[in-house]
């Protein structure tokens, strides 16, 4: 979740700038043809965006790769109870308190 909310606002500010970089005449043209919104949408909007849409998904791929380096830092472990085994299932459990609880190194709330 961490990473995920640490990288959402590159990825929207890219998509954003592939929109604005989308020329305002197609959609004109399109309106005077009687194209209904999702015809525009799929027709202009997508195609003209799918290099802003790849890059994206290739840095937040890239970005969920380099995650492991954050989880360990912040748990050392993996967590309380990672090792397989130790919980029923091999799950970690979790609790309101986890981030206070003593594997996580650099807890300040407890």
């Amino acid at each position: 979740m961490v990473q995920a909310w640490a990288s959402l606002g590159t990825g929207i500010l890219i998509l954003t700038a592939g929109l604005k970089a989308i020329p305002e005449v197609y959609y004109e043209a399109a309106e005077l043809d009687g194209a209904g919104r999702g015809a525009v949408f799929r027709r202009i909007t997508l195609p003209l965006l799918r290099p802003s849409l790849l890059f994206v998904c290739l840095t937040q791929f890239f970005a969920g790769l380099q995650s492991f380096a954050l989880i360990n830092v912040m748990t050392g472990d993996g967590g309380q109870g990672a090792a397989a085994g130790a919980v029923p299932g091999g799950r970690t459990p979790w609790s309101p308190r986890a981030p206070c609880s003593p594997s996580f190194r650099f807890s300040t709330c407890c």
